[in-house]
């Protein structure tokens, strides 16, 4: 239902599943300007082991406590409740204040100007107990010419968008950078430390969420080689067939899901998709924090070179494509409906083109998905594996 009020500008949509217990990743309806993941309903109702749960998505057109910040948007709130009893930190009313979750909350905010087109330092701030913060969300994307804000956030509650000030070297071209390349080395790399782009040089593909690629005058650009098994201009399309000069003998298949979150490799974290496909990496997976992405192609993974295996999946890539990890991950990937009486699910990679390699297994995922451990970025998928006879 939506409603509004004179006095708090307030319009709300609450979104109910029943009997969770017996439903757990059911389809989750969403609310536009929120896309919320089909098990975030599972992990609440989880919380209180509870039957029922319901999300309550609203906008406020004026945030709260602004704090000395400037913020460049109207707040949207999560709110859940299970039993119909609010659940503690996860809503203004009973307490205030984010919860993490494992999966992500995708919320599309319009701001209040072009941020893109004036290189305004936007932020995603979650509302805490100490105040509005910019942990557990990432800027991700703008839309709409530059008037849409795109923030994914590993928490539900009261999420806005804010006006920092521009830092050099953070890899985002904002304010009155000419470049910024995601360092503020001194050395001559064609972004100065100043974030001025250096003599005999260009730089472009700045954003206020990406950084700029440089290139020295007259240099002759390297040969662009895209990870196993992708092909196009940009790398972005999945080849299920054979690769040639760059060329793919058959239809290439483009993501249909992909979510992309800054992850401290010190501190671990999670990406999902609201397919179910996810990757858990563990403190520690590597130095640094990194743009982790996952995409998920709608194309089988050809394993005509392994006989007696069927692929039964979509494709799931990991990138940056080759990023070695400290310690293993779990990756999480789909499997379509299939006998689980005569065959089983793994988790197979690509490891050179045309091959498939089996990746060692991690417990059970469940019928729909399957899941393994993984120490490089590279593209994944489900195969069955068919059982051994058994006599009667």
């Amino acid at each position: 239902a939506n409603c509004s009020t004179a006095a708090s500008a307030f319009t709300s949509r609450v979104v109910t599943t029943s009997r969770l217990a017996g439903s757990r990743g059911a389809p989750l309806p969403g609310m536009a300007g929120v896309t919320l993941p089909a098990s975030l309903l599972t992990e609440v109702a989880a919380l209180r082991g509870a039957e029922t749960a319901s999300i309550q998505v609203s906008r406020w057109t004026e945030p709260f406590s602004p704090g000395g910040l400037t913020f460049e948007s109207a707040m949207h709130a999560v709110a859940i409740a299970a039993d119909y009893a609010p659940v503690a930190g996860l809503d203004r009313r009973s307490g205030g204040g984010a919860r993490a979750l494992t999966s992500n909350v995708v919320y599309r905010i319009p701001v209040n100007s072009n941020v893109e087109g004036a290189r305004r330092h936007w932020e995603c701030r979650a509302w805490t107990s100490a105040g509005w913060s910019t942990a557990g969300c990432t800027e991700t994307a703008t839309e709409d010419g530059g008037t849409t804000a795109v923030c994914t956030c590993s928490v539900v509650g009261n999420v806005a968008v804010t006006i920092g000030t521009s830092v050099c070297g953070d890899g985002r071209r904002t304010g009155g950078e000419e470049c910024d390349d995601g360092n503020a080395l001194a050395a001559v790399d064609g972004c100065s430390a100043s974030c001025r782009v250096d003599s005999n040089w260009d730089c472009g593909g700045g954003t206020t969420v990406s950084k700029d690629t440089c290139q020295e005058r007259g240099a002759t650009p390297a040969p662009k080689v895209c990870p196993v098994g992708m092909v196009g201009a940009d790398c972005r399309g999945f080849c299920r067939g054979t690769v040639t000069g760059g060329e793919c003998s058959t239809i290439v298949a483009y993501a249909k899901r992909a979510s992309t979150v800054l992850i401290n490799g010190t501190e671990g974290g999670a990406v999902a998709l609201p397919s179910g496909e996810r990757l858990d990496l563990p403190p520690g997976a590597f130095d640094g924090a990194v743009n982790i992405t996952l995409s998920s192609f709608d194309s089988l993974a050809d394993v005509s070179a392994t006989p007696g295996v069927t692929p039964n999946g979509p494709v799931l890539e990991l990138s940056p494509d080759g990023l070695l990890l400290a310690r293993p991950a779990n990756v999480t990937v789909a499997v379509y409906a299939y006998d689980s009486l005569r065959y089983r699910a793994e988790v197979y990679t690509m490891a050179s083109a045309g091959k498939w390699d089996a990746v060692p297994a991690v417990g059970a995922g469940g019928g729909a998905t399957a899941v393994a451990s993984v120490a490089h970025f590279s593209l994944y998928s489900a195969i069955l594996i068919p059982r051994p006879l058994t006599t009667p």
